[in-house]
């Protein structure tokens, strides 16, 4: 994997990777790490910024004589509290593993004012977030990734959220970027501080790739005035019929608190990463036919689709298929989770006729409430 490798050349075998997105290297960090992580970096946004002053001589200390650095390649400078700093928007961050990685846009160039030295550009650079400490490791020509600068300050990391901050930070030149910078210009380059920098981000929100669900299934009762109107004396007439097919079971429909339960047919499950809610798809197999007076209506099939507190029944009416029927309030009732951890189900879920069930089914209004749905997905 190419963090792995990144972290090999830097000579510290023993980072991991882990890459959060957005990033703002401006004075504070912040980082979240996922589980289950995500095999490859996700896009991120945010920025970094960072403020250099690295001093160097010539014999003896020059007054005010220091590396001067210029923003490229997506970079850019602004002005704050009469200092320059350098400005990377975050592009990817990599959760793969324990220490956060976080990859920014844009180069640096680094040269002596006044002067016609050489200027030296460091590109690909990345923060790699530690627990005691922050190293900004870069490119420069000709060179493998190194680190470049180092921050003594942890960072703190958030994995849920996907969030990494760092505020405030000093930042020192690195051995090996000292003796790179050193060697490019041929100039004496100072311990010490070189600046400081910062770094604020939040991972966009992002879905895990989708889990087969096991089993589970939907119970619904349609509506009870539908019920009373199909199978007792309301609206007149003689009593219609309700046929359950194949898989569907029929409980006390007849009384204002009946239902049908639908078996389940498939499924999938997506883990929310990054503050992006849990997804469901449920669907179940199986048709109730009412009749009465010589007319029918079939509904089949009804399927649930869900992320967050809200989401919708489909049904298959009629000839017309997967009919989005009702929507349905899942935020205002809590789920269950079975004793051995594998099931989870909501009771009594409010639903509301849509009004293209309302136009499929040609008896109720949209609007109008239809009996609550209650449902249950299990996992492998």
């Amino acid at each position: 994997m190419r963090l792995r490798s990144a972290v090999e050349r830097l000579g510290y075998p023993h980072l991991r990777s882990v890459v959060v997105s957005g990033l703002a290297l401006l004075g504070a960090v912040a980082l979240a790490v996922p589980a289950p992580a995500p095999a490859a970096p996700t896009p991120s946004s945010g920025n970094a910024n960072l403020k250099l002053r690295i001093k160097v001589k010539r014999g003896g200390w020059e007054n005010g004589r220091a590396l001067k650095a210029f923003a490229y390649g997506g970079a850019k400078q602004v002005r704050v509290n009469k200092a320059t700093r350098t400005i990377f928007p975050v592009t990817n961050i990599d959760f793969s593993g324990p220490e956060p990685v976080v990859f920014l846009e844009g180069s640096v160039a680094l040269r002596i004012p006044n002067t016609k030295g050489k200027r030296v550009r460091i590109t690909g650079l990345e923060m790699i977030v530690q627990p005691s400490s922050t190293i900004i490791a870069g490119t420069f020509p000709g060179g493998a990734l190194i680190p470049v600068l180092q921050s003594g300050k942890a960072a703190a990391v958030d994995p849920v959220a996907g969030s990494v901050r760092l505020g405030g930070s000093g930042l020192k030149l690195t051995e090996q970027g000292r003796h790179v910078l050193h060697k490019r210009f041929g100039v004496h380059i100072e311990h010490g501080a070189a600046g400081t920098g910062g770094l604020g981000g939040q991972a966009k929100p992002m879905m895990a790739p989708a889990v087969p669900l096991a089993g589970g299934h939907v119970d619904w009762g349609i509506s009870n005035d539908w019920r009373q109107f199909i199978l007792g004396g309301q609206g007149g007439g003689a009593s219609g019929e309700a046929l359950a097919g194949p898989g569907v079971l029929k409980s006390n429909d007849f009384l204002p608190a009946g239902f049908y339960e639908f078996p389940f047919a498939s499924g999938t499950f997506e883990d929310g990463l990054y503050g992006d809610a849990d997804r469901y798809s449920l669907q179940t197999a199986g048709t109730m036919t009412f009749g009465k007076e010589g007319k029918g209506w079939t509904f089949a099939n009804p399927s649930i689709r869900f992320q967050g507190p809200t989401g919708e029944l489909f049904v298959d009416i009629g000839t017309a298929t997967a009919v989005p029927f009702a929507t349905l309030g899942i935020g205002s009732v809590a789920s269950t989770l079975s004793a051995d951890g594998r099931t989870i189900s909501w009771q009594g879920v409010p639903a509301t006729l849509t009004a293209a069930g309302a136009a499929a089914w040609g008896r109720y209004k949209a609007g109008e409430a239809l009996d609550p749905v209650s449902f249950s997905a299990t996992f492998g």
